[in-house]
């Protein structure tokens, strides 16, 4: 049997219960041009639990559907015996669910990541109002999936709403790129008052705009037929009540690159031993040779913060190589949204303009004569008229025109963070050759002139160097070894250090170094006077000034590209950024009163004395080896970066009763 075999034909409403049915997984497909696309017509959101008989404990699950036009466009099973870090089940395939009259009803397929089941859960309701009520059925094709009931169908009632309108999210509050609202991976002050426990995050939307996995999630190719291509890392941020996304898409109809033609060639072999492993599972031609395209499609979508719709989604077609790797080690840059606009990068830098209420491309910045190293920088930075090509060169952000390039070591890690002192904002560039000390450099950002610039003792990546009231603070060498275990990443460090910014150059002031194990590098994290850091089991609370360490948590922690970030007096830790798993911990801020707040459900610790972890119940993704993803907090929702889309979740507590 050949390779064009394998292909997938199958009818949208197959009989799942006679035949085995592996529809593609629904994910984002390359346009094949550019193009800026506005999405019109009703949007709505709909609210279903599904009662009993899912899962092994009989529990209930809550389904959440997007629906456009009255057409199933999203769904959600937020349950995590579907989904979360150790389920892959909840990877949505396909959806038929359509509304006619008033019956709401169809099918949902999903797959899991690796083995041959399906599952199958299909809506008959009748909507009364706003009120929706009826039955479900799950069915499995396949194997019957570890920890559901092992009947062939099962059945269920529904009971849930159409929800009229969602509360929208203040446009005075903004995440407007990778570090935050200022340049310390922190977030807005909403005045909110937050849950105690992650475990009772209520889950408001998964997004209309389909997403291609994170680094980590595939680690070889047999992934591709359940969880798309890899399609970057890049943290979404949020300004003006919307959400914006880039990602990539390989781009179709552009011939494969040398490797893939080869690899290609050796899949008959392939297919062969995966039936022997998944029985006969269909794989989808389109899904093998996305894998081997040699360009990609760069996508930037709009969401609306309320519902997760799409707004506007646009195309820059074929603009860079396809990466498609498991281990993936250069940056993701995040967006940027300022004065209006949304500024992106590809992974080979080039640099566009949009409009952010339309999507329009305002210009293109693709010529740039110095590159920097692949692990680039968390973004652009705007400052003024002048916006940031990875702290490489200066562009004015109306026009795109080239203002001035940096001098720096060719192939550089290099970024660019905000400076502001009582009487101008200067530019601070961080620049350093591969395993090299950091040069920092201070320059006006209007003309690129230099005030002055300093070696220092930084290491490690740049989305762990950031600026708080004056003071630039990053990791240093551990001094003691032992402490400091090296895995496969680039080992920031498991020391801090800090320096005083001043118009004539910098000043360490203090050096703080770890008293327990970090493995790989620390989180980090600053406001309000205090930096916090992470390590592998302790988390500290340090005085900007002064380095003194104000308050101790033991049993939480991070390792490897952990992020951690601050929102309305909560802590919030990512505590492993590999290998597709996105757990978290949550710790209140005041060092008078420092400690972790443990969810109720959970998953277990990375060590029996651990407090327990958040397992949220959505389809989990990570950058592996490249950058923490923070997920922005932003009038109390709290917005994460998922394997095949973005999820948000209501971290406010419920209103006390009188």
């Amino acid at each position: 049997m050949g390779i064009a075999a394998v292909g997938l034909a199958c009818a949208a409403e197959s009989d799942t219960s006679q035949s085995l049915y592996f529809p593609p997984p629904a994910g984002p497909v390359s346009v094949g041009k550019d193009l800026t696309e506005t999405l019109t017509g009703d949007y709505q959101l709909a609210e279903l639990d599904l009662a009993g008989c899912w899962g092994l404990n009989k529990e209930s699950a809550r389904l959440i559907l997007g629906l456009r036009e009255q057409h199933g466009v999203m769904a959600w099973i937020a349950s995590s015996t579907t989904t979360g870090r150790g389920n892959g089940r909840g990877w949505v395939r396909e959806i038929t669910v359509k509304r006619t009259g008033e019956r709401l009803s169809g099918n949902i397929h999903l797959g899991e990541i690796i083995g041959p089941s399906v599952i199958t859960i299909s809506l008959d309701t009748t909507i009364s109002g706003t009120a929706i009520s009826g039955s479900y059925t799950v069915r499995f094709t396949g194997k019957v999936p570890f920890g559901f009931v092992a009947a062939p169908e099962t059945t269920g009632a529904v009971a849930g709403r159409l929800i009229a309108a969602k509360e929208p999210l203040r446009t005075d509050q903004h995440w407007p790129w990778h570090f935050g609202e200022g340049g310390s991976y922190r977030g807005p002050d909403s005045n909110c008052s937050l849950i105690t426990d992650l475990a009772l995050a209520k889950p408001v939307w998964k997004s209309e705009e389909p997403l291609g996995c994170g680094w980590g999630n595939n680690s070889s190719a047999i992934d591709f037929h359940a969880t798309n291509n890899r399609g970057g890392s890049a943290t979404p941020v949020v300004a003006d009540g919307r959400v914006y996304v880039c990602h990539y898409v390989p781009a179709r109809g552009k011939p494969f690159d040398g490797r893939g033609i080869k690899v290609r060639g050796d899949y008959e072999a392939i297919v062969k031993e995966w039936k022997a492993v998944y029985g006969e599972q269909v794989f989808p031609q389109e899904k093998v040779d996305d894998l081997f395209r040699e360009k990609n499609d760069t996508v930037v979508a709009c969401l609306d913060g309320a519902t997760g719709q799409t707004l506007w989604r646009t195309t820059l077609s074929a603009r860079f190589k396809n990466v498609q790797q498991h281990k993936w080690r250069g940056m993701n840059p995040s967006p940027t949204v300022a004065g209006g606009r949304v500024f992106v990068f590809d992974l080979e830098q080039h640099m566009a303009a949009l409009d952010a209420k339309t999507g329009k491309v305002l210009w293109e910045y693709t010529s740039a004569k110095q590159r920097g190293a692949p692990a680039l920088g968390p973004g652009a930075c705007v400052i003024g008229e002048t916006v940031t090509h990875l702290g490489l060169a200066g562009m004015d952000v109306a026009s795109g025109k080239l203002l001035w390039e940096a001098k720096c070591s060719p192939w550089a890690c290099s970024t660019a963070l905000p400076w502001r002192d009582q009487e101008r904002t200067s530019l601070i560039l961080l620049n350093a050759a591969p395993h090299s000390p950091v040069m920092v450099q201070c320059v006006d950002p209007l003309t690129g002139k230099q005030a002055w610039e300093q070696p220092s003792a930084l290491v490690g990546d740049n989305d762990l160097t950031m600026i708080a009231d004056g003071i630039l603070i990053g990791c240093a060498k551990q001094l003691d070894a032992k402490l400091n275990k090296q895995g496969e990443g680039s080992g920031g460090g498991g020391a801090l250090i800090a320096y005083r910014l001043a118009t004539d150059g910098m000043k360490e002031i203090w050096r703080w170094n770890s008293p327990v194990e970090v493995v790989d590098r620390v989180g980090m994290a600053a406001g309000t006077g205090r930096v916090y850091v992470s390590a592998f089991q302790s988390v500290f609370c340090l005085d900007l000034a002064t380095g003194k360490e104000l308050a101790r948590a033991d049993g939480a922690g991070g390792a490897r590209n952990q992020a951690i970030w601050l929102a309305d007096n909560r802590l919030f830790i990512n505590t492993e950024g590999r290998h597709g798993g996105y757990c978290m911990q949550m710790l209140t801020s005041d060092p008078s009163d420092f400690r972790v707040l443990d969810p109720t459900k959970t998953m277990r610790g990375k060590t029996p004395a651990a407090h327990p972890e958040w397992d949220p119940p959505h389809a989990h993704t990570t950058a592996y080896a490249n950058m923490g993803t923070p997920s922005p907090v932003v009038d109390g929702r709290m917005f994460m970066r998922g394997r095949d889309a973005i999820y948000c979740y209501d971290l406010r507590a419920p209103a006390k009763k009188p």
